[in-house]
C-alpha cells in the first residue's frame, strides 16, 4: 500500500513537471503593445494607417528554420467577443527567422480585423462598441500545422470610451445675426471628449438656398448643398472676419463641426456619430423689408415731421410725398444716416423733417422707402400715411420762462429782492422788528429804501428821490451823509439823505468799493453780478409785458408790437447768457487758487447755481429763436400769431 502511494506521488510530480516545461518552452514569444486613444469601432482597427496596436515577435527555438505563421486576434468584454477563426481566410502570412525580434504594426495585420475575419454582421461592424473594459489578445499559429507556437498574449485591459461630439454654442440655432461692418462673427463650440489628447475640428459653413414656401427642416438642406467655407482648427472657436468669404445680408446659413481625434497624422475614431455635431442654422441679417411709418405731424416750424422704424440693413431712406389732392408723387432727396435733417431717436427709429412740403394749409400723403445699399436689391416702400392740414388751435410751441434768479446776491453778496422782514425805520409797517443790519455796498442804479421813500442811486455823491407835490411829482437831488450805510436789501441802516450838499462820497459796488467782510471780494465777479442782474431785469420786463398784453381779449393790436420785440428779447437773453458763462469762467479761475475751505465751498455753490441757470437760459434762447425763425418770418396774420404767441409766453 505504501509503495502504491509513492508511485502515484512520483507520477503526479512527473506530469506537473512536463506541463510546466511545455508551458515555458513555446518556440515563439510575442509581446502585445497598444497606444491610446483607442478606436471604438472595429472598422478602425482594419485601417492599415492606424498606430494603436503593434507586436514584437521572436522565434526563440534556434533549432527551427524559418517558420511561416499567421496571427489570431481576439477582442472581448463581458458582453461581446470577436476573434479570428482557426483558419482565417485572407489573413497575411509572415515568416519568422530564429533569434530575430520582428515588429509588426497595423499596416501588417490590419486584414485580421476585417468584417469577414472577425465574423461580424455587416450591420454591427461599422457601429461603435459599447463602452466598457476590453481585452486584446493574440496567438501565433503555425501555417503548416495550425498549432499555436505561442501562448495567448494579452495586453492590459483597456477602457473603451465612446466620446460625444461637440455642442455648438454660438451662433444659436435659428438665431438672427446682426450684420457688422467689417464682417466679424464668432463661431464657438464646447468639446465633450474624455480620452483624446489631440483633437482637431473640421468646421463647415453652408449657404442654405431655401425654396419659397419651404416647410421642411432647413438642416436637411445643409447635407444636400456644397460647403460655402471649410476650415480645420485645434481651437474651440473660429473668427469669421474680413479675410473669410463675405456673408450676404438677408440669407440663411448652416454650420456644423466635426471632432477628429489625432494620433500623429492619422485620425482615430473615438466619437459617436463620427464626431459630427448637430447642424445649426442662422439668418445673417434681415431680408430687406419696408419701413413702418409710426407718425406724421406738423412741426413747430410748420414743416412736416415723419417718424418711422426701419431695420439694421437700411443705409438710406427715400420719402415719397404729395398733396392729398394731387395724383403724382414727388421724391424727397435721399436721407442718408448722416443727414442733419434725420434724427435717430431709438433702435432703428428715425425722425425726418420734409422741408419740401411747404403748404401747411394743404394735407399731404407720405411713403418711406428703405435702401440697403446692396447692388440690385429693390427699395421697398411703406404704406401711405396722411397728414391733415395744420390745426392752428392745437399747435404746440415750447415756452420761455421769466428768470427769478438774483444774480447780484449770488455773485456780490447783495440782493435786489424785498426784505421779507423789513426794518421798521424804512418800512410802512413799524411793527416789524429789525432783522438785517449787516452793512452792504451801494450799487449804481440801486433803489434805496430810506424813511419810507425810495431813492435811486445816481452817483457816488447823490441820489434822486421822486417827491409827490400838489401839482404832481418832482425829482429831488439828495446827498449822502458821512455815515451812510445800507443792508443787502438796500434798506438804510445808518446815516441819512439831505437836500443840502454834504461833499460826502460813498464807494459804489460797481466801482470796486468797500463791501461786507463775508461777501465776495473778486471785483470782476462783483461787476458781473451787477451787469447780469440788470440784463435779467430788462429781459424780464419784455417777457412780462408781452405776457400781460396777450392776456387781453383785444390783444390783436399788440401782436405786431410783441412780434417786433422778440429779437430784442433774444438779444438780451443772449447777452445775459454770455455774462453767466463769463462768471463761471471767473469762478473756475478762483477755484484754481489756494483758497480757504469756506470760500471754496461758497464758490462751488455759486458755480452749481450758475451752471443750472445757464442751461435754463440757453433753453429759453433756443425756444425763442426757434419761434422767430419758424413763425415770425412766415408773415402770419395776427389771428394766427394770436394763437402762437400765448403758447410762447407760458
Amino acid at each position: 500500500m505504501r509503495n502504491k502511494q509513492c508511485f502515484i506521488g512520483l507520477l503526479s510530480l512527473l506530469l506537473l513537471t512536463v506541463t510546466e516545461v511545455t508551458a515555458q518552452h513555446f518556440p515563439v514569444q510575442a509581446t502585445f503593445y497598444s497606444r491610446p486613444p483607442y478606436p471604438v469601432r472595429l472598422v478602425d482597427y482594419a485601417n492599415p494607417q492606424g498606430k494603436n496596436l503593434s507586436l514584437k515577435v521572436v522565434l526563440r527555438d534556434l533549432n527551427l528554420g524559418p517558420t511561416q505563421v499567421y496571427f489570431k486576434f481576439r477582442i472581448s468584454s463581458n458582453s461581446v467577443s470577436y476573434g479570428n477563426p482557426q483558419t482565417p481566410s485572407g489573413t497575411p502570412i509572415f515568416t519568422l527567422t530564429p533569434g530575430v525580434v520582428q515588429t509588426f504594426t497595423q499596416a501588417d495585420f490590419a486584414r485580421n480585423f476585417t468584417r469577414e475575419n472577425l465574423n461580424v454582421s455587416p450591420f454591427l461592424y461599422p457601429l461603435p462598441l459599447q463602452e466598457g473594459i476590453y481585452t486584446f489578445s493574440v496567438e501565433i499559429i503555425d501555417v503548416l500545422t495550425n498549432r499555436a507556437l505561442s501562448k495567448v498574449e494579452q495586453m492590459p485591459p483597456v477602457w473603451l470610451v465612446v466620446n460625444d461630439p461637440p455642442i455648438l454654442n454660438v451662433p444659436q440655432n435659428l438665431s438672427q445675426i446682426k450684420v457688422q461692418n467689417p464682417q466679424n462673427l464668432i463661431f464657438q463650440w464646447t468639446p465633450r471628449h474624455r480620452q483624446a489628447a489631440t483633437v482637431e475640428y473640421e468646421f463647415v459653413l453652408t449657404e442654405l438656398l431655401i425654396p419659397d414656401n419651404f416647410n421642411g427642416n432647413p438642416q436637411n438642406l445643409f447635407l444636400s448643398q456644397p460647403p460655402y467655407y471649410q476650415a480645420t482648427t485645434s481651437s474651440t472657436s473660429l473668427l469669421f472676419g474680413p479675410a473669410q468669404p463675405p456673408l450676404i445680408a438677408g440669407r440663411t446659413y448652416g454650420f456644423r463641426v466635426r471632432a477628429k481625434a489625432k494620433q500623429g497624422f492619422e485620425e482615430v475614431g473615438i466619437f459617436r456619430n463620427d464626431g459630427y455635431s448637430e447642424i445649426f442654422v442662422f439668418n445673417y441679417g434681415e431680408k430687406n423689408r419696408a419701413p413702418i411709418i409710426l407718425s406724421a405731424k406738423w412741426g413747430n416750424d410748420a414743416k412736416p415731421v415723419i417718424t418711422w422704424k426701419g431695420m439694421d440693413r437700411h443705409t438710406q431712406f427715400e420719402v415719397l410725398y404729395k398733396r392729398t389732392s394731387d395724383t403724382q408723387e414727388a421724391s424727397f432727396p435721399f436721407f442718408s444716416l448722416s443727414n442733419p435733417y434725420l434724427q435717430k431717436t431709438g433702435d432703428n427709429t428715425y425722425v425726418g423733417k420734409i422741408n419740401a412740403a411747404r403748404e401747411f394749409k394743404s394735407g399731404y400723403t407720405f411713403r418711406v422707402g428703405g435702401i440697403t445699399g446692396v447692388s440690385g436689391e429693390e427699395t421697398l416702400f411703406s404704406g401711405p400715411i396722411v397728414l391733415p392740414p395744420i390745426d392752428w388751435s392745437k399747435i404746440t410751441v415750447s415756452g420761455i420762462f421769466s428768470d427769478s434768479e438774483d444774480y447780484l446776491a449770488l455773485l456780490a453778496g447783495k440782493s435786489r429782492k424785498d426784505n421779507p422782514n423789513p426794518l421798521a425805520a424804512t418800512c410802512p409797517n413799524p411793527r416789524v422788528n429789525p432783522t438785517d443790519t449787516k452793512t452792504n455796498a451801494v450799487v449804481l442804479g440801486d433803489t434805496v429804501h430810506a424813511g419810507g421813500t425810495d431813492v435811486v442811486v445816481m452817483s457816488d455823491e447823490y441820489a434822486h428821490a421822486l417827491i409827490k407835490t400838489p401839482g404832481g411829482s418832482t425829482i429831488v437831488k439828495l446827498y449822502y451823509s458821512a455815515d451812510f450805510k445800507i443792508n443787502q436789501y438796500n434798506e438804510l441802516i445808518s446815516g441819512y439823505l439831505t437836500g443840502e450838499v454834504t461833499n460826502q462820497r460813498i464807494k459804489l459796488l460797481s466801482s470796486g468799493g468797500d463791501i461786507g467782510e463775508t461777501d465776495i471780494t473778486n471785483k470782476q465777479l462783483i461787476s458781473l453780478g451787477v451787469r447780469t442782474d440788470s440784463l435779467k431785469i430788462l429781459a424780464n420786463q419784455i417777457h412780462d409785458q408781452s405776457k400781460q398784453q396777450l392776456a387781453y381779449t383785444t390783444a390783436n393790436r399788440y401782436i405786431s408790437r410783441i412780434s417786433a420785440a422778440l429779437p430784442a428779447l433774444s438779444g438780451l437773453l443772449t447777452a445775459k447768457q454770455a455774462l453767466i458763462l463769463e462768471s463761471i469762467k471767473v469762478i473756475n479761475e478762483e477755484l484754481a487758487k489756494n483758497l480757504p475751505n469756506q470760500q471754496r465751498t461758497h464758490l462751488q455753490n455759486m458755480k452749481t447755481k450758475l451752471t443750472a441757470k445757464s442751461s435754463e437760459t440757453q433753453k429759453n434762447i433756443d425756444n425763442l429763436n426757434t419761434f422767430i425763425q419758424n413763425f415770425r418770418g412766415l408773415n402770419f396774420t395776427n389771428d394766427i400769431m394770436g394763437l402762437l404767441l400765448p403758447q410762447l409766453f407760458l
